[in-house]
């Protein structure tokens, strides 16, 4: 089955057109470092599917996704920090390691119009028990990622809770 762009309902042809513009825009700069040839078959469901799934594109800091013991990071660094903690752990210097904890800062509710708002999380990188007794939550953040405002609001929801991000 063939789609086209046409076909879609307005406001999903508008996310894939941009997706497809950002695609054209990368793709002289993406095929040599993917080392294969993107060909952009103008309105066809391939392209339509390389552009749902960010293919060629770039990550929005740059960071590289990496993998160590089947664990899947988002960054170079945040896979350094993991084998760190791996070796704190091996010594004893600390316990109950978690990857990607999930705190609740707002529960889901709906509005008085009636549309509903998602439940609002932080997802801590890292968090563990210290050799004091200590409960550590810790995220590897760039330069970058900690000026981000959504970031900013959240560590600040966390300490509201009485949790201290820790950043690496």
């Amino acid at each position: 089955m063939n789609m086209n762009l046409e076909d879609l309902p307005p406001k999903i042809r508008k996310q894939a057109e941009r997706k497809l513009a950002d695609l054209r825009r990368e793709k002289l700069s993406t095929d040599h470092l993917v080392g294969k040839d993107i060909k952009i078959a103008s309105n066809s469901t391939e392209e339509l599917t390389r552009a749902y799934q960010g293919e060629g594109t770039r990550r929005k800091y740059g960071n590289k996704p990496c993998e160590i013991n089947g664990i899947r990071f988002d960054s170079k660094k945040e896979a350094r920090r993991y084998e760190e903690l791996i070796g704190l752990l091996r010594l004893g210097q600390i316990t109950d390691l978690k990857l990607q904890h999930h705190f609740t800062l707002a529960e889901a509710f709906k509005n008085p119009d009636g549309t509903s708002i998602r439940k609002m999380e932080y997802i801590a990188d890292f968090t563990y028990t210290d050799s004091e007794g200590m409960f550590v939550v810790e995220d590897v953040k760039s330069k970058a990622t900690r000026k981000n405002p959504v970031y900013a609001i959240k560590k600040k929801l966390m300490a509201g809770e009485g949790y201290k991000i820790t950043e690496i």
